[in-house]
């Protein structure tokens, strides 16, 4: 398993890898610092990704926000995990805001799919949801 975590005076984040899933726990601000140290641990973390396509879990329901620089670091960084292998998302939050905001850097990515669909109020049914995806992927893969 591969883990990272960070914090500032605002927020914090701890990202860990296991079983085909990136899960990101963020809680309080994103803001500028925190989001590039985000940003950095994901790329670290991508690029030690073996398998050839995976999920990202984004546990979301302590998160308050995201400030617009913030933002503007992140939208690269989803694009990047598309790239490396990610083939599937969920999430957990309750907020307007951090829905309006995942919208956004979903869309900056050029993902189409709804969110509507990959969103839950417990992590339980969102790793269900990502775990039932990657096994279709997987059985859709080797009918090939």
């Amino acid at each position: 398993m591969l883990q990272i975590s960070k914090a500032d005076k605002f927020g914090s984040f701890t990202l860990h890898y296991a079983n085909q899933v990136l899960h990101a726990e963020v809680h309080g601000v994103c803001g500028l610092n925190l989001a590039q140290y985000f940003v950095d641990a994901v790329n670290q973390i991508v690029e030690q990704i073996d398998d050839p396509y995976w999920g990202y879990l984004g546990d979301l329901s302590a998160l308050d926000g995201f400030n617009q620089q913030a933002l503007d670091i992140i939208f690269p960084a989803h694009r990047l995990a598309i790239a490396k292998g990610c083939v599937v998302d969920a999430y957990c939050f309750d907020s307007p805001l951090t829905r309006t905001q995942i919208q956004l850097i979903r869309s900056s990515a050029g993902i189409q799919s709804s969110l509507n669909e990959r969103v839950f109020h417990e992590l339980g049914q969102a790793n269900a949801y990502l775990r039932q995806q990657l096994a279709s992927i997987s059985q859709y893969s080797r009918s090939r």
